[in-house]
């Protein structure tokens, strides 16, 4: 867990943070009654449709070395899309068949890169749906909750999705009831375990989903905003899930909803947005 004496929290307040930009590079957003248009200047990237707009889409290099770009859509198309970037153009796919429009336009997708596929997208309708980029490059859809004696994801609760530390690729979720979930890949099958009851650990704190990467030193973590209005953090330990209460050992009562990474400088971040102040909090701990 976070050491206490080596937790810190601050807090960006009263200025504008203008992102980089190289010479020539403009930032634009089109928009109009059918949704928010993904942009590259003012042209629309590879004919892409216009996206729903729940927040940042996954986007990372696949297994073959394209960046990609995944995003809902609903309405008349009412499914997933790839962009992806080949040979200097955006080239835009229709990964789904038609799926009910109102659940794609409320849940978010999550993606990774996992042994044996170039590319994961997980998105939460229907149970748990993998989209995979198979190593022969076609795309095939399954359940990862098929065969699994878990329970089903909450339809409005994203989850996440990353590599942990011992190399498993793992997919963690709320429950309807708000309990987190692990779906481990082991020995060529999907597990679960659930994250939260045995490790004493309050239940989400609603309309967000978990946050899971691997920090500074090595170690699994899942970081979520709990029931009680403070940041949690589920740390896998000797095989063994572990949770630490983020904000108590940093002395803050801000909370909202996490996103975690490794800085620059090797510190382990967790930023959130606090509901209090509205100001961007980072609970950060150095390297020993």
């Amino acid at each position: 867990m976070f050491a206490r004496d080596a937790l810190r929290r601050s807090a960006v307040r009263g200025r504008a943070v203008r992102p980089h930009q190289s010479p020539g590079q403009t930032y634009s957003r089109a928009a109009d009654s059918g949704g928010i248009g993904l942009t590259s200047g003012c042209v629309g990237l590879g004919g892409a449709t216009h996206a729903d707009p729940i927040g940042p889409p996954p986007h990372f290099v696949r297994g073959d070395g394209v960046l990609a770009i995944f995003y809902p859509v609903s309405g008349g198309d009412s499914s997933l899309h790839q962009l992806a970037l080949k040979g200097g153009r955006w080239v835009d796919t229709n990964l789904t068949a038609p799926i009910q429009p109102s659940f794609v336009a409320l849940i978010k997708t999550v993606g990774f890169v996992r042994p044996g596929v170039l590319a994961s997208v997980i998105h939460p309708h229907g149970g748990l749906q993998e989209y995979a980029l198979g190593l022969d490059g076609t795309w095939k859809k399954t359940s990862l909750l098929d065969g699994v004696s878990a329970p089903a994801p909450h339809p409005l609760r994203w989850p996440t999705a990353f590599m942990r530390a011992d190399g498993v690729p793992s997919v963690v979720y709320a429950d309807v009831a708000d309990f987190i979930h692990e779906l481990a890949f082991i020995e060529g099958r999907w597990r679960a375990t659930a994250l939260t009851e045995p490790a004493s650990a309050p239940k989400l704190n609603g309309t967000a989903g978990p946050a899971a990467y691997i920090r500074a030193d090595g170690v699994s973590a899942v970081v979520y905003c709990g029931e009680n209005k403070r940041i949690q953090e589920l740390t896998l330990v000797n095989g063994r899930w572990r949770q630490a209460d983020l904000s108590g050992e940093a002395k803050t009562d801000t909370f909202g909803y996490p996103f975690a990474y490794v800085r620059g400088d090797g510190v382990s971040s967790v930023i959130y947005v606090s509901g209090q102040d509205r100001h961007i909090h980072e609970l950060s701990l150095a390297p020993a």
